[in-house]
């Protein structure tokens, strides 16, 4: 029995390169995995389709030897390659996090003879589990689209992270051009209607917006056909009286659309549905600003003058037309203007005016 050890994971790339494996199992794979082995060399292979793989490599693979050759195990964590007649055991994952220059300390063994067979019959025993675990292409799918919305969730933390930057009048000249624009947010009036969310498009559309038990159970917003609401956009919402005037009992509010479902609520005048997952799920911009009681004020005061931007008001659920987001849009530089006049009008309350 021959055993070659490798103490690092310049070692054990050139392993893999003159092992060329057909068959590996490993907890993760990286977008890159072809820079490591050679997929025509590969037959299949088994990963865990969690958060360390990326989802793009799965795709990859499935491009490269179909579904059936492509297997899954969720809490797989053993890194087996193998080869015509030894096999590579490591600590690596098939990706550049590990086998580039990351800073990783990894080993591997290269064994062969008895203890060759003893692996891949090790190999034999997680492919099976795998099978029995995801039987079929459709239950693989199922698990790839989640692993696909969690690592956009993931990517989007990440950004949120490196740029959150939320902050009050009292830190910045919040409302100087320069700061925000009307192209950073909308503004959107809700009701407390009792609008039903249409569970059987939302089902086909965008299942993971349901729960265990099939119910939908998010903020949403619901719009007309024509607005053109994008998932990935803030919005200002606030709560309209039975007057067609802001209801200032209730603070306006941020929304992020983090899901926009087109037929996906059940009223005729605004079916499309904008869906909120809650403050603790990531975006992919923060938030333009934070809402405190001075902007409350400025925004009812502004916004309930009549005689303007009464495209931005509308007339609630007692409207004869349907209220217009393009509408909305064009009244937002006048709607930002009245704001910062305000501001300027009670400079004195903040501790930094705006200019």
């Amino acid at each position: 029995m021959a055993v070659t050890f490798h103490k690092n994971s310049t070692e054990i790339r050139r392993a893999l390169a003159r092992l060329r494996p057909s068959r590996i199992a490993v907890a993760y794979i990286g977008a890159d995995w072809k820079d490591f082995i050679n997929p025509n060399d590969l037959t299949e292979i088994i990963v865990s389709p969690t958060i360390g793989s990326n989802p793009r490599a799965i795709r990859d693979l499935v491009k490269e030897m179909t579904w059936d050759n492509v297997h899954f195990l969720d809490a797989l964590h053993a890194k087996i390659y193998c080869g015509q007649t030894e096999t590579l055991v490591t600590s690596a994952n098939l990706s550049a996090h590990a086998l580039d220059l990351s800073g990783l300390h990894e080993v591997g063994l290269v064994v062969a003879g008895s203890v060759s067979r003893q692996a891949q019959a090790r190999y034999n025993d997680l492919k099976q589990l795998a099978v029995s675990k995801y039987p079929n292409t459709r239950k693989k799918v199922q698990a790839l689209e989640r692993l696909e919305v969690a690592w956009e969730k993931a990517e989007k933390r990440r950004g949120m992270k490196r740029n959150r930057a939320a902050t009050t009048l009292a830190d910045v000249p919040l409302f100087s051009a320069s700061c925000v624009s009307p192209q950073d947010f909308d503004v959107c009036w809700y009701s407390y209607d009792d609008v039903k969310e249409n569970i059987k498009v939302i089902r086909k559309s965008r299942p993971l917006l349901l729960n265990e038990e099939g119910k939908f159970c998010h903020d949403s917003m619901h719009f007309a056909k024509c607005d053109p609401v994008q998932a990935g956009r803030w919005m200002i919402v606030w709560s309209i009286s039975t007057k067609s005037l802001p209801d200032q009992r209730t603070p306006p509010k941020w929304f992020y659309v983090h899901a926009y479902v087109p037929g996906g609520a059940t009223e005729k005048r605004y079916p499309n549905l904008a869906t909120y997952l809650g403050k603790d799920e990531p975006t992919a911009t923060p938030q333009p600003f934070q809402i405190d009681d001075s902007f409350t004020k400025a925004f009812y005061e502004v916004l309930s003058n009549p005689d303007r931007f009464k495209a931005i008001r509308g007339a609630g659920p007692f409207d004869r037309e349907p209220w217009s987001m393009r509408a909305m849009r064009a009244e937002m530089p006048g709607f930002l203007q009245a704001l910062r006049a305000w501001y300027r009008e009670h400079a004195a309350s903040f501790k930094q005016p705006p200019p």
